[in-house]
């Protein structure tokens, strides 16, 4: 920036001051190296690439829009070789600077990053009371004994002694699939907790270098071990290098990627649609930028490795991991409504749990009474809220490792649904981390995944589209945990209009009839509440409650105002069943307010909240509609009446006389482009009237080109008066065509004929970490696996790639519906529509279920051992005298080391760590270290009871030594060493040098001979631990004061066993 031509660049480029009014046109990424700048301070950019990156396309777009003389040509194409230079010396310098680092520090720095020790994001909690708000960091609150529900201290003050009314929690705060609580909940069962705990990175030693490594660093999976009991080595990836540079051959024969994952017809298309669409861009950008464009500028440098002709390739792999099928669960009130319409006694309506002869059951029901077949609305037909419930999950391979960016859960409502929702399709939730190469292709990306959903649902017969454009607030997630803090939210304006451009693109390309929102398509044409699609997790099912109980309020006369919490609503006994909203009721509503358009009372109340965000809520037609009955045309011939828009001269004259005559005329009669779809017997009835329309039409066009001639022939149009002109005998020209099918013309052939609808043929995919948004979410937060950084993001996807191929995995419990047991072996059979259902393999052969079952393999699995923060303080506490050095020493005590069938601890430095209090997978780090005195006399206390060995973990082999309960097998192993190594400072064997100068301490230590000795104390634990386990000679063993120790052994158990040989007569005795 500092440099002769650098001023040139550091600010952007002014169009207007340079007088190039063309720049923007051909540059259509501008940069400058302020805002890289300021982009540097404001820590946007997470790698060295993507900073090269922009600083590259600042030259480069200089060099793109001079000529080759130009003197700015010139220089940026000097700056960026010695950009190009400098960037290369300081990453060699950084290489070398770590390389010294990790050579000075192998022992407690991370091999692969560079770090220490890292903690996780703490997980949300939110009161499950009535503030329902999210609970603060380092504030205590109260919880129920399996952490389902918490509770804030404001609400648990408030709350009455004695049980608690389960009605008043929410639905399920639990995502994992468990079963809710069945038992009485008491206020004085409830645990009081703080809300401070943070987990840290655990660690693994690498089996080949015996480096350690953070497990997220190394991709190593703790699961895969766990589950399978034979304990693999771990090789780091500089070990792996090697041995594949030496011709190993991989242990791995299938790796996990997404690739890999079944294939669906709707993921194959949509897939397609993404990959095309990125390489039309691609090749549009590469020959924009001419020779110049090259993969690294783009942001692709993660993808591709350097060549002189770099082929574009994403890497894009794209998966259905979800196709279930569920019920909605209708809220009471609603359901009360549609029980009063169709005359039904039934009035739990979304239960997904009913019997065969009930109304609102998902199985149809044989009418065989003859007069029941007359009735035109069945009940059955109209209460039918079942969807497909589908997720599509976006992989990218980066630096070789899939990486999971993007999700998307869709709603599909079938022929089978009710009315409401039949042939509907809903963009439920999406979610995505900016970890996308190349970035600038992002939105693009997201865009054509939502496209290609919108297609193969048309495809498939779906007529219209909703979605909802919410963002979401500040520190909460959709789908993905805990994403990276440069990440923009984007605000509810912005999300809009990345919808709107989004689908009027789609309505140009042909895949969208014509776009609208809930405020015009239903209260504006004046449909009742009833009519309104009611989908799961939607705006309308949680504010429609609220207005109902108002409507209600107002009809009992309560409260007008209809301010009441919907949760005291919940308290109260049933109310009267209220009839629905009825044409009937028109004209007495018109009465008290002719002004109203819709007169149904819960719409009027929705009008208020819907209309100033109605634009938030899109609702797409797939199809095109009939412009008469309101019916869509879906694969079947129909005719089309539009507008045909006038030559420039003739639009302009048009356009001012609206302007002159727009005030005196209602809007009606303005004339607008429209364009209208008729089904064929809609055309029929009205043929002769649309005729007529066109001839009209075409009158009122000649007539605008001969206003046109007079105001030309006027030579003043700005002076023209039109006061002789009327503006209803303007019109645009009308023209009326037939098409085959909307398959046909989205296709771009019109004369194709024999377009059919595709069936679904893809297969049922059920999936228990994608069950639903929440339970991915949960499943995150359970297992830490998080996505604001670009490593931890790796090992997250593979994690979640490793679930979806072993189903059963996630180590959730459940219980069966019939005999409550949990489940923990065989197999687990589950429905999808009915909540929380769950079969064991007995009860799946007795028991006839109305809905299909899903079979998943359960596999009992412990779960990883995360040490938190709370727990690492405590144990620094104890380990060291030296709050300096035991932090810094200490960072790696949540280590686990996996390999050779042994689970073990991370290296620790014996002189700050206390064997005594290292925390095992069985043993917290709170277990009280054996008691030993520090003068020189020593004194053992009788060993403790082992705790028994958990039933997956492996037996350790004959030859190694009994692991004890409070001490690291491995420092035993370096104690033994030591005792007998010559080598002196020769030795390479771990740590033998630290545990040498140990034992001299114990023997030359003259603290103690004024107070106890802290180091001392650790020493003689490590000593008497050995001893205690030791089976050499006694005149065999090497070790430092073991015969002494053992002999103090012998001598106690002696002494014990006399105690209780004199205590047994006086028992006889007595």
């Amino acid at each position: 920036m500092e440099t002769e031509h650098g001023w040139a660049f550091n600010q952007p480029v002014d169009p207007v001051q340079w007088n190039i009014p063309d720049y923007l046109e051909v540059i259509k990424c501008p940069m400058d190296l302020g805002t890289i700048k300021k982009r540097l301070e404001a820590e946007h950019y997470v790698s060295v690439d993507s900073f090269a990156s922009d600083v590259r396309l600042t030259f480069e777009n200089c060099i793109a829009y001079n000529s080759s003389t130009n003197k700015f040509n010139i220089a940026a194409k000097q700056l960026l070789a010695k950009f190009e230079k400098n960037l290369a010396e300081l990453k060699s310098a950084l290489e070398d600077e770590l390389s010294k680092r990790c050579t000075l520090r192998r022992e407690e720095m991370c091999q692969l990053c560079g770090g220490d020790s890292f903690k996780f994001a703490p997980c949300m909690l939110f009161c499950s009371g009535p503030c329902a708000g999210r609970i603060r960091r380092h504030t205590h609150y109260y919880s129920d004994p399996r952490g389902e529900y918490h509770w804030c201290s404001a609400c648990y003050k408030q709350m009455k002694d004695g049980p608690l009314d389960m009605s008043l929690l929410p639905a399920s705060t639990n995502a994992s699939g468990e079963e809710p609580l069945k038992t009485v909940l008491l206020k004085a069962h409830l645990l009081k907790k703080k809300n401070s705990e943070v987990a840290e990175e655990p660690w693994v030693e690498c089996d080949s270098c015996n480096l350690w490594y953070h497990q997220i660093c190394g991709l190593f999976n703790e699961r895969n071990h766990a589950i399978s009991g034979e304990q693999e080595p771990f090789v780091c990836p500089f070990c792996t290098k090697k041995q594949r540079q030496r011709g190993v051959p991989m242990t791995t024969k299938q790796p996990l990627k997404a690739s890999r994952l079944p294939t669906t017809r709707m993921a194959s298309r949509i897939e397609k649609r993404v990959v095309d669409a990125l390489a039309k861009a691609q090749e549009e950008e590469l020959s924009r930028l001419g020779s110049l464009g090259n993969i690294d500028s783009d942001g692709g440098s993660a993808l591709h490795p350097k060549s002189e002709n770099p082929q574009p390739s994403f890497a894009i792999t794209i998966r259905e991991v979800l196709s279930v099928d569920k019920q909605v669960q209708m809220k009471p009130r609603m359901a009360k409504l549609f029980a009063a319409k169709y005359n039904s006694k039934t009035t739990d309506l979304g239960a997904g749990k009913r019997s065969k002869n009930e109304p609102g059951a998902v199985k149809k029901v044989k009418v065989e009474d003859g007069r029941a077949k007359k009735v035109t609305k069945k009940p059955l037909e109209n209460l039918d809220l079942t969807y497909r419930s589908r997720c599509i999950c976006v992989f990218q391979e980066l630096d070789g490792v899939d990486v999971l960016i993007f999700t998307l859960y869709v709603q599909e409502y079938g022929e089978n649904c009710a009315e409401l929702n039949r042939g509907r399709v809903y963009i439920s939730y999406l979610d995505s981390v900016a970890y996308f190469q190349p970035k600038k292709f992002r939105v693009l990306m997201h865009q054509q995944v939502i496209l290609g959903f919108l297609d193969d649902a048309k495809q498939r017969g779906y007529h219209t589209a909703h979605i909802w454009s919410c963002p979401p607030l500040k520190g909460d997630d959709y789908i993905f945990f805990c994403k990276p803090e440069n990440q923009k939210i984007p605000k509810a304006a912005r999300l809009r209009s990345w919808y709107s451009k989004l689908l009027q693109g789609a309505k140009k390309e042909g895949l969208v009839y014509n776009l609208s929102n809930l405020y015009a398509e239903y209260y504006l044409k004046k449909k009742t509440a009833l009519e309104l699609p009611y989908f799961e997790g939607d705006y309308w099912p949680r504010l429609a409650e609220d207005l109902i109980k108002q409507v209600e309020d107002k009809q009992n006369g309560k409260a007008a105002s209809g301010k009441t919490s919907s949760r005291q609503s919940k308290t109260e006994e049933a109310a009267p069943a209220v009839s629905p909203p009825a044409a009937t009721d028109a004209p007495v509503e018109a009465k008290k307010s002719k002004a109203e358009i819709n007169h149904d009372p819960i719409m009027q109340k929705l009008k208020a909240i819907l209309e100033p965000q109605k634009e938030d809520f899109f609702v797409v037609d797939l199809h095109p509609k009939c412009h008469k009955c309101s019916n869509a045309i879906i694969n079947k011939p129909y005719w089309t009446l539009k507008t045909i828009a006038p030559n420039d001269a003739v639009n302009n004259v048009i356009e001012s006389l609206k302007k002159a005559k727009s005030s005196q005329l209602k809007s009606s009669m303005i004339p607008r482009h429209y364009q209208h779809y008729y089904c064929q017997p809609c055309y029929e009835a009205s043929k002769s009237n649309l005729a007529a329309r066109v001839e009209a039409a075409s009158v009122g066009a000649k007539k605008a080109v001969e206003l046109q001639a007079q105001v030309q022939s006027s030579g003043d149009p700005a002076t023209f008066s039109y006061a002789a002109t009327e503006l209803q005998d303007i019109k645009y020209e009308l023209c009326l065509t037939s098409v085959s099918s909307s398959l046909a013309q989205s296709s771009g052939d019109e004369s194709m004929t024999d377009c059919a609808l595709e069936p679904d043929e893809d297969p049922l995919m059920p999936c228990e970490i994608f069950d639903t948004r929440e339970a991915f979410l949960m499943y995150c937060q359970n297992n830490h696996c998080q996505f604001d950084q670009i490593r931890r993001s790796k090992h997250s996807s593979m994690m979640v790639l490793y679930h979806l191929f072993n189903q059963g995995t996630t180590g959730f419990t459940f219980s069966c519906a019939k005999c409550s047991i949990t489940l923990t072996s065989g197999h687990r059979w589950n429905c999808s529509i009915c909540l929380n259902f769950n079969l064991c393999d007995g009860c799946r052969l007795k028991t006839k279920h109305e809905h299909p079952l899903h079979a998943f393999h359960i596999v009992s699995i412990p779960q990883p051992k995360y040490k938190t923060s709370a727990e690492t303080d405590a144990l620094n506490a104890r380990s060291t005298p030296a709050p300096v050095q035991q932090k810094k020493k200490q960072k790696k005590q949540p280590a686990v080391k996996k390999g050779k069938g042994n689970s073990k601890k991370p290296k620790t430095e014996v002189i700050h760590a206390s064997p005594a209090t290292i925390a095992t997978p069985e043993t917290p780090a709170s277990t009280p270290s054996t008691s030993v005195a520090a003068t020189p006399v020593i004194k053992v206390e009788n060993p403790p009871a082992a705790a028994p060995p958990a039933p997956t973990r492996p037996t350790p082999s004959a030859s190694q030594p009994p692991q004890h309960p409070h001490i690291d097998p491995q420092l035993l192993i370096q104690l033994e060493h030591a005792s007998t190594c010559q080598l002196g400072e020769d030795c390479s064997y771990t740590n033998c040098y630290k545990m040498r100068a140990m034992l001299k301490h114990g023997a030359t230590c003259e603290a103690r001979k004024v107070g106890p000795c802290q180091l001392c104390k650790r020493i003689v634990g490590l000593l008497s631990t050995h001893a205690k386990q030791c089976k050499k000679a006694v005149d065999e063993c090497k070790v430092p004061r073991c015969a002494e120790i053992r002999k103090l052994l012998l001598h106690q158990q002696q002494q014990q066993r006399m105690e209780a040989m004199k205590m047994e007569p006086n028992e006889t005795t007595s």
